[in-house]
């Protein structure tokens, strides 16, 4: 895995003057963080999220961007992973009926729907993406062999 202050360094590159005057901070310091020598943005929200055992501020950022976050459940079995996805499905039509039901959205119901779908699209991803890399392997396998 690559480490944090790499990222920044590949990122930010040349443009450590534009990023530290359009965050109000010191060039010196966006230097120490490329070079890993402070402890930068992503140490810090990661350090957050592990010593309050959430992904709530990544999934956040992640939804910002356009995307959503995907956690890696290798270690789920396959029925126990699908049955959660079934629980998913049932949050998300529940969320999406009470939401309804005045025929209006207000605004805290579509960061409920959003929160249910981004969970739901998580679930799904992970377990395609794991289930999709096990075929990969199997028919290299069966072409090395």
């Amino acid at each position: 895995m690559i480490d944090s202050h790499e990222i920044l360094k590949e990122v930010i590159s040349t443009s450590s003057k534009k990023i530290a005057g359009h965050l109000g901070l010191s060039k010196e310091l966006i230097y120490k963080w490329q070079n890993g020598e402070a402890k930068n943005p992503i140490d810090r929200v990661l350090a957050i999220s592990e010593e309050k055992n959430t992904n709530k501020i990544i999934e956040h950022l992640c939804t910002m961007r356009g995307g959503f976050f995907v956690k890696n459940t290798d270690d789920l079995d396959t029925s126990v992973r699908v049955n959660s996805i079934y629980i998913k499905i049932a949050n998300l039509t529940k969320v999406l009926t009470e939401s309804n039901e005045d025929n209006h959205l207000s605004y805290n119901e579509i960061v409920r729907i959003n929160c249910e779908w981004n969970d739901l699209q998580s679930a799904v991803t992970g377990l395609l993406s794991e289930k999709f890399k096990e075929y990969m392997m199997e028919d290299v396998r069966k072409e090395q062999s």
